[in-house]
């Protein structure tokens, strides 16, 4: 008997020792219905960072000894994470917007093959890494620090800036607000900023005011952004007179004719350091009647005709490398000039006969005339006979160039100078011979 026992002794202490159990994972949990099933990964994670902390157990083996590997996983999942031990971890190589949630083709799940061994028994457990969207802090556009010139001149209402700022987060709102100058408000939704009402600038006083902006998200947690801005006072270009005004110019007037001297003042800005243009002529047409040296206003061109432009509406346009501004209305009236002469219709040989009714109302002909010049005197007419009327025989309404029988013709043919003046000083004239045949008279050949 006790040999039998030795040799039970000798048997099991040569024989391999054998696992009946296989480890069991508890982290991630097995049960794919457990919330705890998946692993979660923040978006803003990067290399090194720790998904989870693996852990199984083993009925029969110490659970320290337990060894954990991915070697399975899709390539994609393992070109991004790694175990070290028991540590499920983001690979050092990964850089930090990798798992940017609301980045174009983001990938929102990684699939994962999760193995354990007691080194005779493994077990597999396949489960997503989910990348899970965090609030993010609302980045505000541009380049700090944020420096913004406001005239002094800007009035309550007057829109000085814009901020913008931009939420990472998909469906988050923003909300701005403004604090440390009453003189500035800012609207909630847009955020412009604007001038409050009673609000008066003056540089020499206050040349400065610093503001901090905020834009809040509706996140969870709220987070802030802030950033401040420095509106520095500065004094804009003014044209002198600010309001519109008139100038003039003969038509036909040479080229370089001087019509108007511009002036601006900037109280920050020397005279020198000023760009002024011309910003527009009304009409244009011909192009670029005017043209601006050194600070005048010159003709351009020598085809200024009253007849076709009475009038050209200037407008004047300064900087002084902040701000720009444009002038009101010049008005340059055309001044017309007497340089047309009446044109008088054409008038056929008249025949009357010697019966015809003395006075006014007994017409003999209604001599027309017309005068291109626009404006009086230059084109109101005046009508007189100056030759061939014989013993006064006819008249004339000196207003209509109406012709008419005063006496009874003693000729049976007349040949009347008709002369047309306008009423410029001096003034011009056309003449014609007008015709007039006497039917019945006894003076008749």
């Amino acid at each position: 008997m006790a040999t039998l026992v030795c040799l039970l002794i000798v048997l099991l202490g040569v024989m391999p020792h054998v696992h009946a159990v296989a480890p069991v994972f508890t982290t991630p949990n097995p049960d794919v219905n457990n919330p705890l099933h998946k692993l979660y990964l923040d978006e803003d994670k990067k290399g090194n960072d720790v998904v989870a902390t693996l852990a199984a157990t083993d009925a029969d083996t110490d659970d320290n000894s337990l060894v954990f590997s991915m070697d399975t996983s899709p390539t994609a999942t393992k070109d991004l994470f790694e175990i070290n031990s028991r540590t499920l971890r983001v690979k050092s190589t990964v850089t930090a917007g990798t798992f940017d949630y609301e980045k174009n083709g983001a990938i929102k799940e990684y699939s994962i093959t999760l193995q354990v061994t007691d080194g005779t028994d493994t077990t597999t457990l396949t489960t997503t890494i989910s990348i899970r969207d965090i609030n993010e802090t609302p980045v505000f556009s541009g380049t700090p620090p944020y420096v913004v010139n406001v005239a002094q001149s800007a009035s309550p209402g007057t829109t000085v800036h814009k901020v913008v700022a931009t939420d990472p987060d998909d469906g988050n709102t923003i909300t701005y607000g403004l604090t440390g100058a009453s003189q500035f408000e800012i609207n909630p939704t847009t955020g412009v900023i604007r001038v409050t009402s009673g609000t008066v600038f003056n540089k020499a006083t206050t040349s400065q005011y610093s503001v901090t902006v905020t834009a809040t998200d509706n996140g969870s947690p709220i987070l802030v952004a802030t950033a401040k801005i420095r509106f520095d006072i500065v004094i804009s270009p003014t044209f002198i007179p600010s309001t519109p005004t008139t100038a003039t110019v003969n038509e036909n007037a040479a080229i370089d004719t001087s019509v108007f001297t511009v002036n601006v003042a900037d109280g920050d800005t020397p005279s020198g350091s000023l760009v002024i243009s011309i910003k527009s002529q009304t009409p244009n047409t011909p192009t670029n009647m005017f043209k601006l040296e050194n600070r005048v206003l010159k003709t351009n061109k020598d085809a200024f005709n009253a007849e076709v432009h009475r009038t050209y509406a200037i407008v004047f346009r300064v900087t002084d490398g902040t701000f720009t501004v444009d002038s009101a209305i010049l008005t340059v009236n055309v001044n017309d000039l007497n340089d047309n002469s009446p044109v008088i219709t054409p008038v056929s040989p008249i025949t009357i006969p010697e019966s015809k009714p003395l006075g006014t109302a007994s017409v003999v002909v209604d001599v027309a005339a017309t005068d291109a010049d626009i404006s009086s005197p230059n084109n109101v007419l005046t009508y007189a006979i100056v030759s061939g009327n014989t013993a006064t025989t006819f008249g004339i309404i000196a207003s209509t160039g109406v012709i008419y029988l005063l006496k009874a013709p003693l000729s049976s043919r007349y040949t009347l100078k008709v002369r047309v003046s306008d009423g410029a000083t001096p003034p011009l004239s056309s003449e014609i011979d007008i015709v007039v045949n006497v039917n019945g008279s006894e003076y008749s050949s």
